[in-house]
């Protein structure tokens, strides 16, 4: 669903996407500590991590969770172009 409500299924609200690039739009699990997607916490920074497969493409940590979010945006949007979902906190 392109605008992320699944409820709306009209034919202009969905597109033609693999497995992979539909699992991108996924929200975060209730019990991410973080409570944010690609976001984890250690040693008290935030760590934005993407991997495909077991290999990392991208981690970086930051002192902040806001800091972090942006970071994570920015890198969700370069590594998956229009697949990339507006994922707030």
């Amino acid at each position: 669903h392109i605008n992320g409500n699944t409820g709306d299924n009209s034919i202009g609200n969905l597109r033609v996407v693999t497995r992979q690039q539909n699992c991108w739009n996924k929200t975060a699990p209730t019990k991410t500590p973080s409570g944010a997607r690609h976001i984890r916490i250690k040693h008290k920074k935030f760590h934005v991590i993407f991997s495909r497969g077991v290999k990392r493409i991208y981690h970086k940590s930051f002192p902040t969770l806001e800091a972090a979010i942006k970071a994570r945006d920015e890198v969700a949007l370069r590594l998956r172009g229009g697949f990339a979902p507006s994922i707030e906190a």
